[in-house]
């Protein structure tokens, strides 16, 4: 006779009666129900066919960096050991032998002022996935075995980025244009040992409680299918006051005031550097066209950039960049140009960049280098919006912030209607030597 069976049953199915729908919207233009349920929880579903059987599933709550302690290393250990504590009824690996045959994901996202707890899964399951994501917020176990490991990876992680120069650079980056906060910055060993699970489950425990929430569901499934996946989970809950309070302070982020050269050091080949220039940008919301003009100039700069350093100056590196704009810290953004050259070469970039971002200031810019840059930024965004990919973002906080939608709907008429007038603006505004931080990651040996 086969041994009997140890695996457990996934318990999680009743979280009380089925929440009612009180407001229903379908926006056609972009192929989406939204819905608001009589308990305040959101719903936004988008059917596409753009990947077979497949569906997204993201919960969004507020709380993400900004809510977090200021302490290093939380937002580093919390997505892994959050998930990997398990559910009160069932630890990690029970729930992973749970349902043979079935499929429902879980992963959690620490984003700038939100926590995503989100799954992927297929149109037979999404009810299942849901209970999952549900069963999270509300048994979540916080045992320590996840924050045991990745602590006990955690040395050999730093390890590796001190290996190599882009490794030091991308550990050292987000702190320096987050003006140091802790919060971003990354932790050290010592760091990694004090975090504890308490830390853990204080950073994100009031959130899963209290905060507001928003679930997205894209891919193929049916419209009245989600609703009735999600009316019986998330829909069931108790009510939530639609204020959800970040800590008095959260909101205190600033690129430096000050430009600053920042050196650092790392343990690879001699021959390896990695250097950087980084600015202020804009945000998100107080002017869309201007933080659409910095995704354009930013794309100028790596084009100005190849032409300097690969064809003028015959080196073999790469340019390489990205601008990112806050949606919750007003008057915060920032955006980088950097290259990996050798050790020697290091200041020629640096002067390079001075004379392009001149140039930029100074209103030299051809309509036809901007045409070159417009075509790569017009492409990735109509190719994204072929993905389920992209609309699980664009959509995940629609109804939260309304100011979403008409961002949706401008995307690609903004990028292909950007004139050279404010391109040069953006440059006047943000490429301002007095505030750019260069970073220079160099060889110990």
């Amino acid at each position: 006779a086969p041994p009997p069976s140890t695996i457990k049953d996934f318990s999680y199915r009743d979280f009380g009666p089925a929440g009612r729908v009180a407001e229903r919207q379908n926006v056609a233009d972009i192929g989406t129900t939204l819905v608001k349920f009589a308990n305040g929880v959101k719903l936004n579903v988008k059917p596409t066919n753009f990947e077979k059987d497949k569906v997204s599933v993201v919960v969004r709550v507020a709380g993400g960096y900004l809510a977090l302690p200021k302490k290093r290393g939380i937002a580093w250990a919390l997505p892994f050991a959050f998930v990997e504590g398990g559910l009160g009824r069932l630890t990690i690996g029970e729930l992973e032998q749970t349902e043979p045959g079935h499929f429902a994901g879980i992963f959690l996202d620490v984003d700038e002022d939100v926590f995503q707890i989100a799954g992927d899964t297929v149109e037979r399951d999404v009810l299942l996935q849901l209970q999952v994501l549900a069963a999270y917020f509300t048994d979540p176990a916080y045992r320590p075995d996840g924050l045991k490991r990745i602590q006990a990876a955690g040395e050999g992680q730093l390890r590796q980025q001190e290996s190599t120069a882009v490794g030091v650079l991308s550990r050292e980056l987000p702190g320096l244009v987050h003006g140091n906060d802790p919060r971003w910055a990354s932790p050290t060993i010592a760091d990694i040992r004090a975090i504890t699970m308490e830390d853990v489950k204080a950073a994100i425990a009031p959130s899963l409680a209290q905060a507001p929430i928003e679930v997205t569901i894209v891919g193929h499934v049916k419209v009245e299918d989600a609703i009735e996946a999600v009316a019986k989970t998330f829909g069931a809950f108790a009510p939530r006051d639609a204020n959800y309070k970040i800590v008095d302070g959260a909101r205190d982020v600033r690129f430096p005031a000050k430009g600053k050269q920042a050196e650092f050091k790392h343990d690879g080949r001699a021959d390896q550097a990695a250097v950087v220039a980084a600015w202020p940008g804009p945000d998100l919301f107080s002017d869309t066209r201007r933080d659409r003009a910095v995704a354009i100039l930013n794309e100028i700069v790596q084009l100005r950039l190849i032409d300097e350093v690969r064809e003028k100056q015959g080196s073999t590196y790469t340019p390489f960049g990205s601008y990112w704009s806050s949606k919750s810290v007003k008057g915060f953004g920032y955006m980088f140009a950097g290259v990996e050259p050798k050790p020697e070469e290091a200041d020629r970039f640096f002067e390079t960049l001075a004379e392009i971002t001149k140039e930029l200031r100074d209103g030299q810019l051809s309509s036809d280098l901007l045409e070159r840059a417009r075509k790569p930024v017009l492409y990735q965004h109509y190719a994204a919006e072929s993905t389920n990919a992209y609309w699980i973002q664009a959509l995940s906080d629609i109804q939260s912030d309304p100011r979403n939608l008409a961002r949706v709907r401008s995307a690609l008429s903004d990028y292909g209607t950007i004139t050279e007038a404010e391109v040069i603006a953006a440059a006047k505004m943000f490429l301002d030597d007095k505030r750019r931080i260069d970073v220079r990651v160099t060889p110990k040996k």
